[in-house]
């Protein structure tokens, strides 16, 4: 696991909690999002609100720069054991994309609303989107097709009248 200080990333063992690595940030960012593949190879920051920083941690090297969204970054995550992240955005998408090519967006999920939150499922490839309307998303990988829209609202509503 990781913790951040106001300028620093500490990498520690989940076990042990010892320390491994501090990496070092830079000094005029702000970051609203911070997180490490599940290899622990590359750190991935939400800068700017749109934008997406990614370091190499062995190195402390700023590898890539992207800008893939229109509008403020409100989830980031690796998806799988691959260069795939996957993003969601107040401009209403998901982007799943692959970090370590050029040409590097893979796939959009449109929304009818700004998502808020995402689950990736990995063992039955899904990818749950919750928007901020309240509709759950479930869509199945691996070509992302949208399976269902649920208005968790209505869910709710229905289960309380039984």
């Amino acid at each position: 696991f990781f913790s951040s200080g106001f300028k620093t990333i500490q990498f520690c063992s989940f076990l042990t909690f010892k320390l491994h690595k501090i990496f070092y940030l830079p000094q005029k960012f702000y970051f609203n999002i911070i997180t490490v593949d599940n290899k622990d190879r590359y750190l991935f920051a939400v800068w700017d609100l749109n934008k997406i920083l990614i370091w190499c941690i062995k190195t402390n090297l700023l590898i890539r720069a992207l800008s893939i969204h229109y509008s403020k970054i409100t989830f980031i995550a690796t998806i799988d054991n691959e260069s795939k992240i996957i993003t969601g955005s107040l401009d209403k998408t998901i982007k799943i994309f692959n970090f370590n090519i050029k040409k590097n967006l893979l796939t959009t999920l449109k929304h009818e609303n700004f998502i808020i939150d995402i689950y990736h499922e990995i063992q039955n490839n899904r990818i749950f989107s919750l928007t901020y309307n309240n509709y759950l998303y479930i869509w199945q990988g691996p070509k992302w097709i949208l399976n269902k829209i649920i208005n968790l609202e209505l869910l709710i509503q229905k289960s309380n009248i039984n």
